[in-house]
């Protein structure tokens, strides 16, 4: 589950950086290493807005919670929820009284006004799947892993794209 609104936003600014690189690369004038600049430019803020829009997501499965935030994925297992809670966004409060938040339906003065709707739906789902009898040790505790991969990965394809890709596309005929 995502906040749908939010990766709507960044998906049309990753886009809009990218309609940036085509105006850059269709003015002949610009050299090769002008657009390296300009891809070297945009990869870093379609990165930022990537990984605070497009990769925040809070997903149920049988065996427990998984909660990806930007700077980390936690596995947390059923038996390991004490509680769900949308009041200040959803966040899952955990046996041992830690509180893991997560970024996709984060406290905001729009949500405190309606009364988080977004989490609130999101918590119901959760709850839905959880009262399914969902059965599964699911791993002996809560597992907290950076994804360095996808970042990683995430900066080569958008500065790949920025500064090979599009600029060869658009200069081609």
């Amino acid at each position: 589950m995502r906040g749908w609104i939010t990766w709507t936003g960044g998906f049309f600014v990753c886009l809009l950086c990218g309609f940036m690189v085509v105006m850059f690369s269709l003015n002949s004038e610009n050299s090769w290493s002008t657009l390296l600049g300009v891809a070297t430019f945009f990869t870093p803020i379609c990165y930022l807005v990537s990984i605070f829009t497009l990769f925040p997501y809070v997903r149920a499965t049988s065996s427990g919670l998984v909660v990806a935030n930007p700077d980390r994925i936690s596995r947390i297992p059923w038996r390991k929820v004490k509680a769900l809670s949308a009041d200040q966004g959803l966040f899952v409060e955990l046996t041992n009284g830690e509180k893991v938040f997560s970024f996709a339906f984060q406290a905001s003065m729009i949500g405190q006004f309606l009364g988080y709707p977004g989490a609130r739906r999101a918590v119901r789902k959760i709850e839905k799947i959880r009262a399914k009898g969902v059965g599964g040790d699911g791993g002996l505790d809560v597992e907290s892993v950076v994804p360095w991969r996808r970042h990683i990965g995430f900066i080569l394809v958008f500065w790949v794209t920025f500064a090979l890709i599009i600029p060869s596309m658009v200069r081609l005929p």
